[in-house]
């Protein structure tokens, strides 16, 4: 009787990295303990890279996810599928270990994400880059800054293609200072270096907003012109882009991105909700309003993203609301177990590390 041979066919290796970077993370940590081909495979630095491209352009969402922080009497993040939220009419958030400890009166921040890491603020004192789908972390070298009672901290989180490196940002000011002092964190170098201050008048308390390698924060031009102050995190050098109203029109807008774009929404609460987007970066002509609908004495919408059938997500406090911008009809998607949860922060599922890249740390040590 002929004996049967239980080799497994040969896949030729194309085909192989194909398959792989269409397939979410947790099924590649297993994968990674198969062979050491594998595990070589899915390790490098192109491959990652790949994946992520390919996690980020699926316009499902099958790779998304939403992460909020909740507040008293429980600060854990709850985390829930984008697909799910903007596809079903109700979907269920769970909590998800966060890489600190943090005690039962600490608030805990997300900052914002960049191709797959995030990045979280513990009593707007400690700073952690996390890769919430690998469960790695790194907890960032205190920034230096003094801080007393009254300060003022915000901060930025973005990525610096050029140099292939993470960056949080840091702007500070003591009370009675006149001077908003900023720093700069490199992922790579694993040191906080001094900028140059931040221009004008204090931003509003809101998180930096990463487009087009820069981030982004809602503040003045001149004393009295509203206009999003940006940061060139290649260069370190501050600057600002006109807003699509001029002058000072009440409160500061809500600073946001979608489909890579810079938007912002203006809130009356007398009034109607309208949402900006900066079709063309850098282009003051360029901004579009894609949707206005009345307020109802609601404010604090946040814009999280635009599905593929062009509707608009967007949150309010625990609420979630779905714009259609085809018939202008409107939904509420219910997710369990989030209330209390507020400032969601969507992320992309991927593999990057939160360790300098190899060839830095090479060159740095070499």
């Amino acid at each position: 009787m002929e004996q049967q041979s239980h080799e497994l066919p040969h896949i030729p290796h194309d085909l192989v990295v194909e398959i792989f970077t269409r397939l979410p993370v947790k099924s590649l940590l297993k994968f990674k303990c198969v062979s050491k081909s594998w595990l070589a495979l899915i390790s490098t630095p192109h491959f990652i890279k790949n994946h992520l491209k390919k996690s980020s352009q699926n316009q499902d969402f099958n790779h998304h996810r939403l992460i909020a922080p909740c507040a008293a009497p429980h600060y854990t993040p709850k985390l829930c599928s984008l697909q799910s939220l903007i596809q079903e009419p109700i979907t269920c958030a769970a909590e998800i270990d966060i890489p600190v400890k943090s005690t039962p009166t600490s608030s805990v921040s997300v900052v914002g994400s960049c191709n797959g890491l995030v990045c979280i603020v513990v009593d707007c004192i400690e700073v952690f880059l996390w890769n919430p789908s690998t469960r790695k972390s790194k907890k960032v070298i205190d920034s230096g800054f003094v801080r007393r009672q009254h300060c003022y901290t915000i901060y930025g989180f973005g990525y610096n293609e050029t140099n292939d490196d993470y960056n949080v940002v840091t702007i500070f000011r003591a009370l009675n200072d006149v001077k908003i002092e900023s720093k700069i964190y490199s992922l790579n170098n694993d040191n906080w270096r001094r900028i140059e201050d931040f221009p004008g008048f204090l931003p509003c308390y809101s998180w930096g907003k990463y487009v087009n390698g820069k981030l982004h924060w809602p503040g003045y031009s001149g004393k009295h012109d509203r206009a999003v102050v940006s940061l060139d995190l290649e260069k370190a050098k501050y600057g600002e882009l006109k807003l699509p109203i001029s002058g000072d029109v009440g409160s500061n807008p809500v600073v946001g991105v979608l489909r890579k774009c810079l938007c912002v929404i203006y809130e009356d609460q007398r009034s109607n909700v309208d949402l900006w987007v900066m079709k063309e970066y850098g282009v003051k002509d360029s901004w579009v309003k894609i949707l206005s609908f009345p307020s109802l004495g609601v404010r604090g919408h946040v814009p999280l993203c635009v599905s593929r059938e062009g509707e608009v997500l967007l949150q309010i406090g625990s609420i979630f609301k779905l714009h259609n911008l085809q018939n202008d009809s409107m939904m509420y998607p219910k997710i369990m177990n989030m209330d209390n949860c507020s400032d969601g922060t969507i992320y992309v599922e991927g593999l990057v590390s939160v360790k300098a890249n190899d060839e830095e740390v090479q060159r740095q040590h070499g």
